[in-house]
């Protein structure tokens, strides 16, 4: 990653926050960020610097930096929107405060200022249209006492050297050599995600979201869950469970008929991923279940699970229309006389049907078997998968 992103005479590196793969830093809405950016330039002239945020798409804020050692300027930043935000840093020559450093060493010297009051109004004049509407009354009195031929000099200097009139123009970009960065990425989030203590709920175990009684089921147990503190309800998934290889109590190989299965083998003909497995309730049970908890000051997190059984709605409807089935060697040959590299058939005891019929399980003994996945279907391996 190039350390340079800026494109002016000003450079501008090392900013603050940033991850090294360009991707987005992370920050709670209200809590403030330290921000930074290193800025330097040929020359003598003092240098300013100013950070600019914004939602994506939104209008930009920005707060002046304050310049450190060595060449570094450091912020702070509070968002105050969840979501996607940039940030991004201007540098550029600070005219105004170079003017003041320069004039206090010229009248340390004796010399005749008379031409450089002058100058320091015409910087006022050019920075005035760009300073806060608050200030300008401010800065157009200064300028003008600055220019003024019946003042005494010792009071055109108090004009220009006044902080007041110096605080004004902090932050105000002068367009003579503004240099701005590339901007970064900065995911910005509510205080739960980065504070909260989250009890992990298994529905079942309670009898499911479906109770007659309000204090009885998985309802009536988050009472009991808000009294101890706790801010996230946390539950697995809580689809349709597939058959297909179910294992039953104490991992046996053997489900019985009230064996529940692995919640994360989701997927039967009661549905999938948009579907509650019956023996917990209804969505309308699951909607009182995330009322209720609302209600104690609990939030409900779902755990996100891809993962499919072989029994998945989506699974069955794909499977019928695969292509085929082919195999993928785990040896190849060094030579090949057809332009193409040969495969070698790897023997495995387990026939082409049988390997079908198995699905995505890891029962098939064959582990050099793949098959086309679907663009839609849930995998995280690309194009095809393992059957293993």
């Amino acid at each position: 990653m190039p350390q340079h992103l800026s494109t002016g005479r000003i450079v501008l590196r090392d900013l603050t926050p940033m991850i090294p793969d360009r991707g987005a830093a992370k920050a709670i809405v209200g809590s403030p960020v330290e921000v930074g950016v290193t800025a330097f330039r040929d020359g003598h002239g003092e240098l300013a610097a100013r950070a600019r945020w914004r939602r994506t798409g939104g209008m930009w804020s920005h707060t002046p930096l304050t310049a450190t050692v060595d060449d570094r300027f450091v912020g702070g930043v509070t968002f105050d929107e969840p979501g996607v935000h940039e940030l991004a840093f201007d540098g550029w020559t600070d005219r105004f405060s170079t003017w003041r450093r320069d004039i206090v060493v010229w009248l340390d010297a004796g010399e005749d200022v008379e031409s450089e009051l002058l100058v320091g109004a015409g910087i006022i004049d050019e920075l005035l249209p760009r300073a806060p509407a608050e200030h300008r009354d401010r800065l157009a009195d200064a300028a003008s006492t600055m220019r003024s031929e019946t003042c005494a000099i010792r009071v055109r200097l108090a004009a220009g050297l006044d902080d007041a009139v110096a605080q004004a123009l902090s932050g105000v970009a002068d367009p003579f050599d503004l240099t701005s960065s590339a901007s970064v990425a900065v995911r910005v989030e509510r205080e739960r995600a980065a504070i909260g203590a989250w009890y992990e709920f298994f529905p079942r175990s309670e009898g499911g979201f479906a109770s007659d009684d309000p204090s009885g089921g998985a309802i009536g147990r988050l009472e009991g869950i808000a009294n101890m503190g706790f801010d996230v309800v946390y539950l697995p998934p809580v689809h349709p469970i597939g058959t297909t290889k179910r294992k039953g109590r104490n991992n046996s190989l053997t489900a019985g008929p009230d064996d529940p299965g692995s919640p994360w083998a989701i997927g039967s003909a009661d549905g999938g991923h948009t579907a509650m497995d019956p023996s917990l309730g209804t969505l309308a049970d699951f909607d009182r279940f995330v009322a209720r908890a609302a209600e104690l000051g609990l939030e409900v997190a779902l755990d996100y699970a891809l993962q499919c059984s072989p029994d998945h709605p989506s699974g069955q409807t794909e499977r019928s229309a695969t292509p085929r089935i082919r195999r993928r060697s785990t040896r190849t040959s060094t030579r090949s006389t057809s332009g193409r590299s040969p495969m070698r058939e790897r023997s495995c005891g387990t026939s082409v049907s049988a390997c079908s019929a198995s699905g995505w399980t890891t029962a098939c003994a064959c582990s050099a078997w793949t098959i086309p996945i679907p663009s839609q279907w849930p995998s995280g391996s690309g194009s095809s998968a393992r059957l293993s």
